[in-house]
């Protein structure tokens, strides 16, 4: 099966890029992203503007890329709840240095936070 249909995404091939919805617009970019079957994926906020069914999908989709198939997704964001529920390994940059990084099972939430709140420019 190709890129789209082995993850659930068959239906994006239907919509014209005119007619999609910024969601639905993410979920057609990672499937192009994903049409190749790269070892690493990066994808920079992909949670953002997402509705919840959609959040749990991509969820799913990250899971079996990393579980069933061996790949490396990174995901950047700045919802430490997503990040810690869906992530297996927590690296908080700062100030453009590596400033935290452990697994999730062995990981300090209020240490990542501490680490992300170093650098003025992250605050709001």
């Amino acid at each position: 099966r190709d890129g789209f249909g082995c993850r659930g995404l068959a239906y994006l091939q239907r919509i014209k890029n005119l007619d999609m919805s910024r969601g639905i617009g993410q979920r057609a970019a990672l499937a192009r992203a994903l049409l190749h079957e790269p070892a690493i994926a990066l994808l920079d906020e992909p949670f953002s503007g997402l509705d919840p069914e959609a959040a749990r999908r991509l969820d799913g989709v990250a899971s079996a890329l990393c579980g069933r198939e061996g790949r490396i997704v990174v995901f950047t964001t700045h919802d430490a709840s997503r990040a810690f529920g869906t992530a297996n390994r927590i690296a908080v940059l700062s100030g453009g240095e590596l400033a935290y990084d452990a697994r999730v099972e062995n990981a300090d939430r209020e240490e990542a936070l501490a680490a992300f709140d170093k650098n003025p420019g992250n605050r709001e």
